[in-house]
């Protein structure tokens, strides 16, 4: 199991990240391999400033296989 950092996954959302394709391509290849997951930390941060988005990243993330 790998443990997604916050800005892999900011990365992989954003298609004008110059990371965009390598964090898709790293959490595509851990999903398929050993699997992947984000803690509480990064999942507060990844809904941070936001309201009524955690489903909506809850949403994203499963459909990511996460």
């Amino acid at each position: 199991m790998i443990l997604l950092d916050t800005n892999l996954v900011i990365d992989a959302q954003n298609d004008t990240s110059p990371f965009f394709q390598r964090s898709r391509k790293l959490i595509g290849e851990a999903v398929a391999t050993t699997g992947a997951a984000v803690n509480a930390v990064a999942l507060a941060e990844l809904c941070a400033g936001k309201s009524n988005i955690a489903d909506l990243v809850q949403t994203e993330l499963r459909g990511a296989g996460i």
